[in-house]
């Protein structure tokens, strides 16, 4: 268990829940990286009476790649019939090897930004020359069906953004001048704190469908699995 931080906020602080933080392993590993998510996610619902949380409040939060784990460890749940699973936050999730959307193409040659030469570099050592299927891009899944609430938000100016709003998941937040992962690149910025703030609001309705502040929960306490990493 760790106590995990985004943006100075201790999570299990704000959310009075369990926060555990899965090292899955890394490219050009895959399978092995969704896999170790499913994985974490199966033995903390046997755990979780010996870590004291309702199995019925498992979530999971990632960025980036994270948060395309994140989507694609849910589709591998509702497939396998794993754990019951009660909320997905994914923060400007990586979702489609295609990368033939309009802002795919937009950003490039902009170091340090992920930008599209990053991206088909990133995809390429995901994958290790294997072809991506719906549990690899979750793009390429034709039935989204069965899932827990999802929580999505991206940036206007993220090379993310089409694959993202092509989710056609509901809860979808895009922000008007964001780049990817600038909450982490301009924390000071007028948006950044928007961005935070309005996730660690969803956190907290997702896991608990309460507004939720720091303490004890009012309702049995959950559990949050968050990605070590956002790229």
């Amino acid at each position: 268990m760790a106590g995990e931080h985004l943006q100075g906020v201790k999570l299990w602080e704000k959310l009075g829940a369990v926060v555990v933080s899965v090292d899955y392993r890394l490219a050009p590993e895959y399978p092995a990286p969704v896999r170790d998510c499913y994985g974490a996610l199966v033995w903390l619902a046997e755990q979780s009476k010996a870590l004291g949380f309702d199995p019925a409040r498992l979530g999971a939060y990632g960025g980036s790649a994270g948060g395309g784990l994140a989507l694609t460890a849910a589709l591998r749940v509702r497939d396998l019939e794993g754990p019951e699973r009660c909320f997905v936050l994914a923060a400007s999730p990586m979702l489609d090897d295609h990368n033939e959307t309009a802002s795919s193409r937009e950003l490039d040659n902009l170091r340090p930004i992920r930008d599209r030469t990053k991206n088909l570099e990133a995809w390429s050592w995901y994958l290790g020359g294997q072809e991506a299927d719906p549990y690899a891009a979750s793009s390429r899944a034709q039935d989204l069906s069965g899932l827990p609430p999802i929580f999505i938000d991206v940036g206007e100016l993220d090379l993310f953004r089409d694959e993202d709003v092509a989710s056609t998941l509901p809860k979808l937040h895009v922000y008007p001048g964001a780049l990817h992962a600038s909450e982490h690149l301009a924390p000071t910025a007028g948006l950044s704190p928007r961005m935070v703030g309005t996730r660690l609001k969803s956190l907290p309705r997702g896991l608990y469908g309460v507004e939720q502040g720091a303490g004890a929960p009012v309702v049995p306490r959950g559990c949050l699995l968050k990605g070590r990493r956002a790229t």
